[in-house]
């Protein structure tokens, strides 16, 4: 891994630290799954929660195609 790709698994255990260490591991390189993981412990929306991760939402990537 890229030194500079952020550890959306340690920012999430930050931000969530009863989240399943064991499910973080297996997706920690991939934002959206971290992010399905933590949507079902909160009410947060899945672009809040990649927001708060420090990830680009799929709108802004959407965006970002379009222009």
């Amino acid at each position: 891994m890229n030194s500079l790709t952020p550890d959306y698994c340690s920012r999430a255990l930050a931000l969530w630290p009863r989240l399943e260490r064991g499910r973080l591991v297996r997706v920690r390189h991939d934002p959206h799954r971290v992010a399905a993981l933590v949507s079902r412990r909160t009410n947060l929306d899945h672009d809040a929660i990649l927001e708060l991760l420090g990830a680009p939402s799929e709108r802004a990537e959407e965006l970002e195609r379009d222009h």
